[in-house]
C-alpha cells in the first residue's frame, strides 16, 4: 500500500483508542493526524475529518442524505448497557418499566444510540412501545446535523414535544416523570434528592440481558469518507487492523503486570468473568462477530423511524478483507 495521509478523530478511551491517540500503535503506511474529541463533539465535527468515530444511530439517521458521505468499518469503540440510565422521580409511582406507560419521558435526542437501544429493549422485553409514552426532547439540539436528525424524528409515530431548554431541568422540576438516554441526566449526577434509578440494582438486570443476547450494545462506530475509500480502498482493512492493535495494547495495559492499570478494586474479578460470560471477547470488532447486535439495533431503528425500513447492515458497512 502506498503511503496515505488521513485525519482521524475519536474519543480518548483508555483501553481502546488511548494507545492509538498516544502514538503507541504502528500505523504502517497510514500517516494519521489524530484529534481527540469529547463525545458531544463527534456529530458536530465529524465532517472535518477523513475518519471519525460517530454514534451509530445518528449515522443511520443520516444515511442517504447529501450531508453524509461516509461508510463504516466494523470497529466499535463504545458500547454500554442502557438499563442503568433510566432515571425516575421518587414518589411518581414508577416502580417497574410497565409503570412508565402514559408518562412523560425526557430525552436529549431520540436519534441517540443509547435512546434507540433502551426504547427497543423496553418494547421487546417489557411490552412498552414508544407510542405508549409521551416524549419531550431538546428543541434546539445545536448544529445543523443534530437539527436535521431532530426534525426527522418529529415525523415518527409518537407523542413528541420539543422544548428550548435542558430537558434534565424538566426532570428536576417534576415536569417530566423519567429520563432515558446514553448518559445520566445532569440533575441526577448532581445528586438531586428526588431522582433515582428505575433499575436500582442494575447490574444483575444487565447481566441477565447479556446472558440472553450475548453482547454489549453497540453505541459508536468508525466511519471513513467515501472519497478516501474510492481512492484507497485498502484503507478500510488497514484502519480496522490499527484499531484492533490499539485495543489489544490497551487491554494488555488494563490487565497490567500483576498490578492493574485501573484503580477499580474489583476489576480483576470482572476481567476474569467477562470472557466466560461472553464466550471470549466482550468488545469484538468485525462484522460477523457483531451481526447479532447490529441486526437488533437495525430492527429497533426501523421500528422507531430512525432508519428507513429495509436498509440493511451491508449498505452502511464497507467490505473489509
Amino acid at each position: 500500500m502506498t503511503r496515505v495521509r488521513l485525519t482521524l478523530a475519536c474519543t480518548d478511551l483508555f483501553d481502546r483508542t488511548g494507545p492509538l491517540i498516544a502514538g503507541d500503535v504502528d500505523t504502517g503506511d497510514l500517516e494519521l493526524e489524530i484529534s481527540s474529541l469529547l463525545p458531544i463533539e463527534l456529530m458536530a465535527r465529524y465532517g472535518e475529518f477523513d475518519v471519525c468515530e460517530v454514534p451509530l444511530a445518528a449515522l443511520m439517521g443520516l444515511h442517504g442524505r447529501e450531508e453524509w458521505d461516509y461508510a463504516c468499518i466494523p470497529v466499535f469503540p463504545h458500547r454500554a448497557f442502557q438499563h442503568r440510565n433510566v432515571i425516575v422521580r421518587r414518589g411518581s409511582g414508577i416502580r417497574s418499566p410497565q409503570d412508565l406507560a402514559g408518562k412523560t419521558i425526557a430525552v436529549n435526542g431520540l436519534y441517540y444510540s443509547g435512546t434507540v437501544w433502551i426504547r427497543g429493549i423496553l418494547e421487546e422485553y417489557y411490552g412498552l412501545a414508544p407510542t405508549d409514552l409521551r416524549w419531550v426532547t431538546a428543541g434546539k439540539p445545536g448544529g445543523l446535523v443534530r437539527q436535521t436528525l431532530a426534525d426527522t424524528m418529529m415525523s415518527t409515530p409518537a407523542d413528541i414535544e420539543r422544548v428550548d431548554e435542558d430537558v434534565s431541568d424538566l426532570l428536576a422540576r417534576g415536569e417530566a416523570d423519567a429520563w432515558m438516554g446514553p448518559t445520566l441526566p445532569a440533575s441526577y449526577v448532581a445528586g438531586h434528592p428526588d431522582l433515582e434509578r428505575l433499575f436500582e440494582d442494575f447490574r444483575p438486570v444487565e447481566e441477565r440481558y447479556a446472558d440472553e443476547v450475548g453482547y454489549v450494545p453497540i453505541l459508536h462506530v468508525v466511519a471513513i469518507r467515501r472519497r478516501v475509500l474510492r481512492e484507497h480502498p485498502e484503507v478500510a482493512g488497514a484502519l480496522t487492523d490499527i484499531f484492533a492493535r490499539s485495543r489489544a495494547l490497551g487491554h494488555e495495559r488494563l490487565v497490567g503486570y500483576g498490578i492493574p492499570a485501573c484503580s477499580l478494586p474489583w476489576i480483576v474479578h470482572d476481567l476474569e468473568a467477562l470472557p466466560q460470560m461472553f464466550g471470549g471477547d466482550w468488545f469484538p470488532h468485525g462484522l460477523e462477530e457483531n451481526r447479532p447486535a447490529l441486526e437488533t439495533m437495525f430492527r429497533y431503528a426501523w421500528q422507531q423511524g430512525v432508519l428507513d425500513a429495509g436498509v440493511g447492515i451491508d449498505e452502511l458497512f464497507v467490505p473489509v478483507a
